[in-house]
């Protein structure tokens, strides 16, 4: 269940979010989000929304907080609709899932 479209430079093909959307964590791919997000301008909050889902998948709710924190640092109307946007899953449920997940870390509806 690869991502496409046109964020998939940014949080698809480094395997991070392609990854948690099938239920594997490899430490590899939140380690390539984390350089990632250090890499891209400091304004993007997508790659940290990205974070914060694989954070939240793994059970690092802390940490998945933390990036909220840095997505709303960058982006301060930055919201689950705006991400979803960036979304390009086939199933409506894998959508959900990211939803929610992002919910919890507290980004804003």
């Amino acid at each position: 269940m690869a991502l496409e479209g046109p964020l998939c430079p940014l949080v698809g093909r480094p395997g991070g979010v392609t990854h948690s959307a099938r239920g594997s964590f490899p430490t590899a791919s939140i380690a390539a989000l984390e350089k990632l997000s250090e890499r891209l301008p400091p304004h993007s909050p997508v790659p940290h929304t990205a974070l914060a889902f694989t954070y939240m998948e793994v059970g690092r709710e802390e940490d998945a907080r933390a990036a909220i924190v840095e997505v709303l640092k960058r982006d301060p109307t930055f919201t689950r609709k705006q991400y979803k946007k960036t979304l390009n899953y086939t199933d409506p449920a894998e959508t959900e899932r990211v939803l929610d997940s992002l919910r919890k870390a507290g980004l804003p509806s």
